[in-house]
């Protein structure tokens, strides 16, 4: 993705313009020995698809941003679809299709996020295409959402959030 914001961080972004990043779904695996020394550890016996998050910017646990002027457009978490990697066709979906979440932003039990005269345009995410936000403070002014996409919250899906908004479009 574009930035991320780690664990109790601090930020203001200001006039930026986060466009066409795109997160990837890692690969891991079941079976695995951790106790055992790497050369003789087993290779995994199923392996899965795991979730990414946030491919213009992504705000960790605890911290604190805001975004003011800034232009979100076309960021996009991985849908399951987007990958045909050889040697792996007999990975598990685990989720389904819902493998990644905050296309344009992802706010990831954040402690609070103001979000002023921002665009986000055309993101795209299983979840959330242009802002996902779970447990996370949220306030967002004179700001668009436009032509984002998702099967469930295409320019917003805010979980146990509270979120504030006020002269959006």
């Amino acid at each position: 993705g574009g930035v991320f914001c780690a664990d109790w961080s601090i930020a203001r972004l200001t006039d930026c313009n986060f466009v066409s990043y795109m997160t990837y779904v890692s690969i891991s695996g079941i079976g695995g020995m951790w106790y055992l020394p790497a050369e003789w550890q087993e290779q995994p016996r199923q392996n899965f698809r795991v979730p990414s998050f946030g491919a213009g910017v992504f705000c960790s646990m605890d911290s604190s941003v805001a975004f003011v002027g800034c232009l979100f457009k076309e960021n996009k978490t991985a849908y399951n679809t987007d990958y045909n990697i050889p040697g792996y066709e007999n990975i598990s979906n685990y989720d389904g299709e819902y493998t990644g979440s905050g296309g344009g932003l992802c706010l990831w039990y954040a402690d609070s996020s103001n979000i002023t005269d921002c665009n986000f345009i055309g993101n795209a995410a299983p979840i959330g295409g242009g802002i996902y936000s779970i447990i996370s403070d949220l306030t967002i002014t004179d700001s668009n959402l436009t032509n984002n996409t998702a099967y469930s919250g295409g320019g917003l899906l805010a979980i146990d959030s509270i979120a504030t908004i006020s002269g959006a479009h």
